[in-house]
C-alpha cells in the first residue's frame, strides 16, 4: 500500500511538470531618459536657433542663439525616436538656460574645441 502511494504520488508530481505552462509575459517598460553626467560644449550650426523653457518643439521661447555661438551642454535626452535628442544648454555671461534638439548644435568635449570651431564659422563668412 505504501508502495501503491508513493508510486502515485511520484507519477502524479511527473505529470504535474510536464502540464504546459503560461507563456511568459512581455513587459515593454516606458522609456527612461538618457542623461550625461559630464558637461560638454555645443557649437549652433544653424543661422538662428531658438532655446526652449523644455524639450518639446511646443515649449515657451527661453532664448536664441546664432551660427556660431557657444553654449555649455549640462545634459542630452532622448525623448521619443520621434524627437531624436535633446540637449539641456546654459548660454555663458547670461541667465539664459532652456533645451533644443541635438541636430542643431556641434557637441565638443572642451570649450577650446568649441572655440576653434566657432572660429571655422566665423572664417567661412569671409
Amino acid at each position: 500500500m505504501k508502495r501503491a502511494v508513493f508510486l502515485f504520488g511520484a507519477t502524479f508530481s511527473i505529470c504535474a511538470a510536464c502540464t504546459p505552462k503560461s507563456p511568459p509575459v512581455n513587459l515593454t517598460p516606458p522609456p527612461t531618459p538618457v542623461l550625461t553626467a559630464q558637461s560638454s560644449w555645443g557649437v549652433v550650426n544653424k543661422p538662428y536657433l531658438k532655446i526652449l523653457q523644455q524639450p518639446d518643439v511646443n515649449s515657451e521661447l527661453s532664448g536664441v542663439m546664432r551660427e556660431g555661438d557657444i553654449a555649455e551642454v549640462h545634459s542630452r535626452t532622448i525623448m521619443s525616436d520621434k524627437d531624436g535628442y535633446w540637449l539641456e544648454i546654459h548660454i555663458p555671461d547670461s541667465h539664459v538656460s532652456g533645451w533644443t534638439q541635438g541636430e542643431n548644435m556641434l557637441i565638443y568635449d572642451t570649450y577650446s574645441q568649441a572655440i576653434t570651431a566657432r572660429e571655422r564659422f566665423e572664417n567661412a563668412d569671409l
